[in-house]
């Protein structure tokens, strides 16, 4: 989900439904980390995969966490920390762009997503790896997100995502047209995007989706003008730290991905 991290809640924790971007004139740190630190806490190993009745020994849904980024990939001051509820699908959200409705959602059966913080527990990257019934499913949610690109409101429209608030979102040219294409097999799907409210703050954030068979990856980058991106799997860009991730992507099974 793209949209709920955006703004602070003036009452209540960093909302359950945290997601990709910060409004980079808010600091919404001290509250995140408060929640995120309270969803890992008490827990030893991968958490379980929480899907669908009948699903939770499917081998896609298993390969979830292998996706993930991991505290390993990280430098020294840096944690990796599992999302407020980023091992459930119900009443959870994967995609929500441009306020557009996505039936793919009712296609899941697994997720897992997990955070990066940095040394002042700010969010800087996450990943969601996301298990579907089937590669039509997967096929279906690019469709999806596709359309509600090219349909996007020009104007503020409230966002469900984010409690009503109204918002527009402005994208930038696509920046992977220079990049390498994908490992065989694996479509990607990018979006290099401003977020911004009636008050006139904005988030910049780019949200990467990639696919393969049944299996869908969301790599989500927090992009503020003072903040750099730290080294993830030795990698310091937007095309290398995604480009591992396909790495990663390629590297399951035949079955896993087909089912």
């Amino acid at each position: 989900m793209l949209i709920a991290a955006l703004l602070p809640e003036a009452a209540a924790p960093y909302p359950r439904r945290m997601r990709r971007s910060t409004l980079v004139t808010v600091s919404l740190a001290v509250t995140l980390a408060v929640v995120l630190a309270t969803a890992a806490c008490g827990t030893s190993g991968p958490p379980k995969i929480n899907s669908a009745p009948g699903t939770a020994n499917d081998e896609n849904s298993a390969a979830l966490p292998r996706l993930s980024v991991h505290q390993p990939d990280v430098p020294t001051g840096f944690e990796v920390v599992l999302y407020p509820d980023g091992d459930k699908v119900v009443n959870e959200v994967t995609l929500d762009l441009c306020a557009a409705t996505f039936p793919s959602e009712a296609l899941r059966i697994a997720r897992r997503q997990t955070a990066v913080l940095d040394v002042d527990q700010n969010l800087v990257f996450s990943t969601e790896a996301v298990g579907y019934r089937s590669e039509a499913a997967t096929a279906q949610a690019f469709t999806e997100l596709r359309s509600a690109q090219t349909n996007c409101p020009t104007d503020f429209v409230p966002s469900a995502a984010a409690g009503g608030t109204p918002l527009r979102t402005l994208f930038n040219p696509t920046p992977d047209r220079g990049w390498a294409a994908p490992p065989a097999g694996i479509e990607r799907l990018v979006f290099d995007m401003f977020v911004v409210d009636e008050q006139g703050r904005a988030a910049r954030t780019a949200a990467i989706y990639l696919r393969r068979g049944r299996i869908l990856l969301g790599l989500y980058y927090y992009l503020p003008p003072s903040q750099a991106l730290p080294a993830i799997e030795g990698q310091t860009t937007v095309e290398g730290i995604t480009n591992a991730f396909a790495a990663r992507l390629s590297g399951l099974s035949a079955k896993v991905v087909g089912g």
